[in-house]
């Protein structure tokens, strides 16, 4: 099945989701550079997962040891496919049975195509013209959505790491597993039960046709922060380099990533060298024979699919290397009417009358049973709680500020219009029911956090202050994380109880992508949402508290009005916000 933009963004591996979401640039020839290092990626990525599943089957040190070339690159990678696929095809019982066909898919082809490719700009053969990269990305663009159709049947096999496995007192293996797939590190959080003999702390890829899982170390390294893979240096480099390199170029290494390979039995936390590991017959591969009970298998599934069904898509994958640009910022926009509230096909309807609409669900998470169910809540799927963060003593102050302004002021100033006559401003927060078309723009804004297209991009502003993330990100990168935090847990809004104020942009509380915003109305609205987030994992686990997995509290919204159309220039989570299962911990989450 065609393979469309969303879904490689999203349901591909974390590395190459990573490597496919750096398309999405003007420069042509930085897309072209960026297309090349997917292809390679693509190539490196299966011929280690080929090479680990050798490794788990016996494969004779001799043979493994061919397979393990220092500095291998594009080239290399192939030839491991190819030798990789042909020496299984005698047996029935192959791991991710797609790739028994994969040398007579296209897909094959055009991974040579892109190699060939990458070989002449290499040389120097290839012209560095803005003009030339631009004719080689349409004549290949074919090929790149080849290549993306090939590799579809991976999001259907959940890449991931168990940490926390313990045994309960019946004798059932209990473990969390923490996916690895599309643009986020660890894409929830699901205890599943029945873990026996799946090693935590390695990364797994899993068949679920076979009910297989395949060790994938050292071939790959999935550590609390990053993902690493296999890049073997020359035994004779004087750099003394680590075996291992981050899937985007230039991303360092953290401290405390193995400079060899990584050594299973834990006893050389430093890595071994290429002898030394092929030596030592305890750190190959294994397959393991799956004994997960079936909600915990259907979990860990629904963890690797894509966010949304196929058939409602509409953009190709290979888009992002055709003749279009990046979707252009909210500046270059031309203004466009705020989208209407119709139904979208794979969400629920979404009530005006706010009431309770599941718009994704995870089985595994009901409501605590001692906690009474919030009244007239707007649900949505989780994934979103990257950061507790600051902007929280100010809210307090901005309603006492403003008071106090409003009070020695001359007559209050107009109220901003959203394409509706707005109730007037009250001088401190009252309800979100007396803005009417405040609230019908919040109840549009929050099932749309799960669809980045250009209506949504439309309500944020070019930089938008979120979170605590030191750097104003722009709006796509802002709704992928919540796409991400979605598909993996639920995010609740109670209208309700939800308040909202206007204050000046002068305010100190307002941080500064909003007080900059160019072309605004004077004025920035503040909403102040009552909102509960479940089953996504905040901050770091340590010995001391564990994870959170539920976070209560205030979420801020802060937007202004730009030429007719409400704009987000500032989201998180208030400080007030606080961790519900975890009881007495006084620290609040941190997002990611």
């Amino acid at each position: 099945m065609p393979l469309d933009r969303t879904t490689a963004r999203h349901g591909l591996p974390h590395p190459l989701a990573l490597l496919y979401d750096r398309l999405n640039q003007h420069d042509p020839r930085v897309k072209l550079a960026e297309l090349l290092r997917f292809a390679e990626g693509t190539a490196r990525f299966l011929a280690w997962v080929l090479v680990a599943e050798a490794a788990a089957r016996g494969l004779p040190k001799g043979e493994l040891r061919g397979y393990m070339k220092p500095g291998a690159g594009f080239g290399f990678f192939l030839h491991v496919i190819e030798s990789a696929i042909h020496q299984r095809r005698a047996r029935q019982d192959g791991f991710l049975r797609a790739l028994d066909g994969f040398l007579q898919d296209p897909a094959w082809a055009a991974l040579q195509t892109f190699n060939e490719l990458r070989n002449a700009a290499a040389h120097l053969r290839l012209s560095t013209s803005t003009e030339t990269a631009r004719a080689v990305l349409a004549d290949h663009r074919d090929a790149f959505q080849q290549l993306l159709d090939g590799i579809a049947f991976l999001t259907r096999h959940p890449l991931g790491v168990l940490r926390g496995a313990r045994v309960a007192f019946d004798g059932v293996v209990t473990a969390h597993w923490f996916a690895c797939r599309g643009l986020s590190l660890h894409s929830g959080n699901l205890e599943i039960a029945d873990a026996a003999q799946l090693p935590s702390d390695q990364l797994l890829l899993i068949d679920p046709e076979a009910r297989l899982a395949l060790t994938l170390a050292p071939f790959f390294l999935c550590t609390e922060q990053a993902f690493c893979w296999l890049d073997l240096p020359n035994p004779n480099d004087v750099g003394q380099r680590s075996s291992y390199a981050r899937p985007l170029s230039g991303d360092p290494l953290l401290a405390g990533t193995p400079t060899g390979l990584f050594d299973a039995t834990g006893a050389s936390p430093g890595g071994l060298s290429l002898d030394a590991w092929l030596a030592d017959s305890r750190q190959r591969g294994r397959l393991v024979p799956l004994r997960l009970d079936a909600p915990s298998l259907r979990a860990i599934v629904k963890s690797a699919a894509p966010t949304q069904a196929l058939e409602v898509q509409s953009s190709p994958a290979a888009w992002v290397i055709g003749p279009e640009a990046p979707l252009a910022s909210a500046s270059e926009r031309a203004p466009v009417s705020e989208p209407s509230i119709a139904p979208v096909p794979w969400l629920p309807t979404m009530p005006m009358s706010a009431l309770p609409v599941p718009i994704m669900s995870t089985e595994s998470m009901a409501p605590v049973a001692s906690e009474r169910p919030a009244p007239a809540l707007v649900n949505l799927p989780r994934r979103m709680l990257p950061v507790i963060v600051g902007a929280a003593v100010g809210t307090l102050l901005a309603g006492t500020l403003l008071t106090l302004a409003r009070s020695n002021a001359a007559p209050s100033r107009e109220p901003i219009a959203v394409g509706l006559t707005q109730a007037s401003s009250p001088p401190v927060p009252g309800p979100l029911s007396s803005n009417p078309a405040l609230q019908q723009w919040v109840q549009a804004w929050v099932p749309g956090l799960d669809r980045l297209d250009a209506a949504m991009l439309s309500r944020y502003a070019d930089a938008v202050a979120f979170q605590s993330m030191s750097r104003d990100p722009d709006p796509r990168f802002i709704l992928g994380r919540w796409r991400e935090r979605l598909h993996a847990g639920t995010f609740t809004v109670d209208l309700a109880r939800s308040t909202w104020y206007e204050t000046v942009e002068t305010d100190n509380n307002v941080p500064a992508a909003c007080r900059t915003l160019t072309g605004a109305d004077p004025g920035v609205t503040v909403v102040r949402l009552e909102a509960d987030e479940n089953g996504v994992p905040q901050g770091r686990a340590n010995a001391a508290n564990g994870v959170c997995l539920r976070v209560r509290g205030t979420y801020l919204l802060r937007s202004r009005v730009v030429a007719g159309r409400r704009m987000i220039c500032h989201e998180t989570w208030h400080q007030d916000a606080v961790c519900r299962s975890l009881p007495g911990i006084s620290n609040r989450p941190h997002g990611r």
